[in-house]
């Protein structure tokens, strides 16, 4: 990263921005997870991004109580996409 990319990550969870990062990072430590698990490496790349991105959501609701993370929207675009 850059050092203007670093001074414009969000320092606050509690913030909508802080939140969005708080769940690609944790998402991207979730996909790269996978790639040590023999079982998922043959699964469609496309079904174990999305399966990490919803953990990844999950957990991030479970530690903001006060946030609706998961939205039927949400549920919908990527049960779509896992269909795709």
């Amino acid at each position: 990263m850059t050092k203007e990319e670093k001074e414009r990550v969000p320092t606050n969870s509690d913030s909508e921005e802080g939140i969005k990062y708080l769940v690609y990072k944790m998402s991207m430590y979730l996909a790269k997870m996978t790639m040590h698990d023999y079982e998922l490496s043959g699964r469609k790349q496309s079904l174990v991004g999305i399966g990490a991105l919803y953990v990844a959501l999950k957990i991030c609701e479970q530690l903001k109580k006060n946030f609706a993370i998961i939205t039927p929207e949400i549920v919908a675009k990527l049960v779509k996409a896992a269909k795709a």
